[in-house]
């Protein structure tokens, strides 16, 4: 997946050959790296939490992925998840990062609730879109350029005790890259019973990309999904919380939160 060796132990290069890409990883200094280590301890679920392990699992990558966002936003420092003015920084996904912006049914600029598969679904016809553009759910969500952001998704929850998941398809950057029989490596938390986790390939969505997520079920019923991952952008950007629903960008309003 990743190929020679930098400041840090990170790469100088991270190969994703399942999205056919390979990205420059800009060095981070040993301070900027300490800090995201820190506060990924601290700051995400108990110990004992599968989702905590599934992210700590993808670490290595993940301070990769810093590196290369180091690369993006260039001539700026990494301020974790707590980055001021000037930085760049981190934090999880939010809904209206990836295009669902509150006026679509079921999705909101903060908030996963979203609702899908009222009956069951036909034989060849069982794909609902996912994440698309705020305006037209058979359009791709076009990742930002100004403001950038970088996405990168690894994992999504189901938070109901009974899953119905089946089935999750990419298309990123050309079409059908992948469909992802998701049910057969579901993982159930042991302590958290009615959530469960499903891991997905490592991709990185940059300014410009284009992506279109679908889903199918089992059967019918109410789905609550979540996208875990995270995302790298400027600070302003991360303290948005309002996003554009006329056009195919998010943070159309910056509103610094208190």
């Amino acid at each position: 997946m990743a190929n020679g060796c930098g400041p840090c132990g990170l790469n100088t290069t991270l190969d994703l050959k399942i999205q056919g890409a390979q990205f420059s990883v800009a060095a981070i200094d040993p301070s900027e790296l300490s800090l995201f280590q820190v506060q990924l301890d601290e700051l995400f679920t108990a110990p004992w939490s599968i989702e905590r392990q599934l992210i700590k699992a993808r670490q290595p990558i993940i301070e990769n992925i810093i590196g290369i966002a180091k690369n993006e936003f260039k001539g700026k420092g990494f301020g974790g998840f707590n980055a001021h003015g000037g930085e760049f920084g981190v934090s999880p996904i939010r809904p209206g990062q990836v295009g669902m912006a509150g006026t679509s049914a079921g999705e909101g600029d903060n908030t996963w609730i979203w609702a899908a598969n009222t009956a069951s679904p036909a034989t060849s016809t069982g794909f609902t879109n996912w994440i698309h553009s705020p305006t037209t759910a058979t359009t791709a969500f076009a990742v930002p350029m100004d403001p950038g952001e970088l996405v990168y998704p690894f994992y999504c929850v189901e938070e109901n005790p009974s899953p119905i998941l089946q089935t999750v398809k990419y298309d990123l950057g050309r079409s059908d890259i992948l469909f992802l029989d998701v049910s057969a490596g579901r993982v159930r938390d042991s302590k958290a019973p009615d959530v469960s986790y499903y891991m997905l390939p490592s991709t990185i969505w940059k300014p410009a990309t284009n992506v279109l997520l679908a889903i199918q079920t089992k059967k019918a019923g109410y789905l609550d999904l979540r996208l875990g991952g995270f995302v790298f952008a400027e600070a302003e950007f991360l303290d948005a919380t309002t996003y554009n629903t006329s056009t195919n960008t998010v943070a159309a309003v910056k509103t610094v939160s208190t």
